[in-house]
Parts: structure tokens; sequence; C-alpha cells
């Protein structure tokens, strides 16, 4: 198994630790305060570009209730210490578009996400509260988003699945 280099563990830090800062200043970027973050980063040799991908994922803790939105994230080339400039990375949030939905699987299939293993476990979380069996992919995960953001079971089922697969949590913002 070949490791990431220093560098680039420490620009994934980097990227990770911005996209948090950046949220905190502007009240409709705050993830409040029960908060856990974590980072994860693919190699370029994984992706197959020339820019390595990078998971960001942050979820409440305790009795705190987190409800998806619109999160910027943003980047700065070097260490933490070195002087750059930021730049905007992209926005995070909930795509209940199949077609959105659908790329953002295909990019997780290329990192090695069991597409599968989500399908059957949207199948038997959801089913019986939003009739998904049968539906491609893509739809079935724009669907249960969509519904989550209205019906509290779904949506503490969605927060399971995002949990156990990052491709669900990509789509869900």
């Amino acid at each position: 198994m070949r490791f990431p280099s220093l560098n680039l563990i420490r620009s994934f830090g980097t990227l990770a630790l911005t996209a948090l800062l950046a949220s905190v200043p502007a009240k409709a970027q705050d993830l409040g305060d029960s908060l856990i973050t974590a980072a994860l980063g693919v190699s370029t040799a994984t992706t197959g570009t020339a820019d390595p991908a990078v998971f960001i994922s942050w979820w409440p803790t305790g009795s705190t209730a987190w409800t998806p939105g619109h999160y910027a994230v943003y980047r700065k080339e070097g260490l933490p210490s070195d002087a750059a400039s930021f730049s905007l990375v992209g926005v995070v949030q909930p795509l209940t578009d199949p077609v959105s939905v659908g790329y953002v699987l295909s990019r997780a299939e290329l990192l090695g996400s069991d597409t599968i293993a989500l399908a059957n476990n949207i199948d038997g979380l959801f089913d019986a509260l939003v009739p998904v069996s049968g539906l491609p992919l893509s739809e079935k995960l724009a669907a249960i988003i969509e519904v989550s953001s209205l019906d509290a079971d779904s949506a503490e089922n969605l927060t399971l699945l995002t949990r156990r697969h990052p491709a669900a949590a990509m789509a869900a913002g």
C-alpha cells in the first residue's frame, strides 16, 4: 500500500481546517457548537486525475440537530503558516436532482465506493418510508434526500446511511 506524502496530508488537513474556519464567521454557515469533523484524502493515483480527492465529513453530536444547508469550502495551497490566498473549491449542499446525484455516485465509484451495498441499504432503510425499490440509484438517493428535509424519520435514516457510505454523504451535503 502506498501512503500519500506528508505534504499531501498537510494539504488535506489545511483544506479540512479551512472549510471549518471559513464557515465560522458567517451566520449562514454556522455549523453548531457540538460537531465532529473528519477529513480523508485519496491520492492522485487512486483518482486518476491531476488533483487528489478529499472527503470532508461533519455531523452533530449529542442532542444537537443539524439541518443540511449550503456551505462554502475554500482551500489554500501549502502549509497553514504559508502566506497564500484562499480560493473557493465549491459549495456543499444537498443534491435532489438525480443527474447531479448520478455524477457524485460515479465519482464515488472511481474512489472505491460500493454502490451496490448503498442501493441495498437504501432499500432496507427507506422502502417503508419512501417507496424507492426499482428506481435507479441516483433517483433513489435524490428522492430520499428530498424527503429527509421534510420527514424526521427519513432524516435520521439518511444520517445513518451517510456515516456508512461516503457517496451518500457527498450527495446529502
